[in-house]
């Protein structure tokens, strides 16, 4: 899932974010406000996590909201799922 939609709907996908990184708080999820860097650099302070372990962990969250968002969808929208390319 990009980015963009997570951002532009950070109070749907919030939930999520306190479901996958529950040790983060309310206020903390609130002020991150759909910005990435800002819940990299949190999460990284919280669980004493390395930057580049924030991103791994970041971007398999995102696949699998990819995936859950998939199997929701009707199987007549469905689209293939291309993997993402690596970096």
């Amino acid at each position: 899932m990009e980015w963009d939609r997570i951002s532009a709907n950070w109070a749907h996908w919030r939930d999520r974010v306190r479901e996958r990184w529950s040790r983060l708080t309310e206020l903390e999820i609130t002020e991150i406000a759909g910005r990435r860097d800002h819940l990299s650099t949190r999460i990284q302070k919280t669980y004493g996590l390395s930057k580049d372990e924030v991103e791994r962990q970041l971007r398999n969250w995102e696949r699998n909201l990819s995936l859950d968002e998939i199997e929701t969808m009707p199987a007549s929208a469905r689209q293939p799922v291309k993997p993402r390319p690596t970096k």
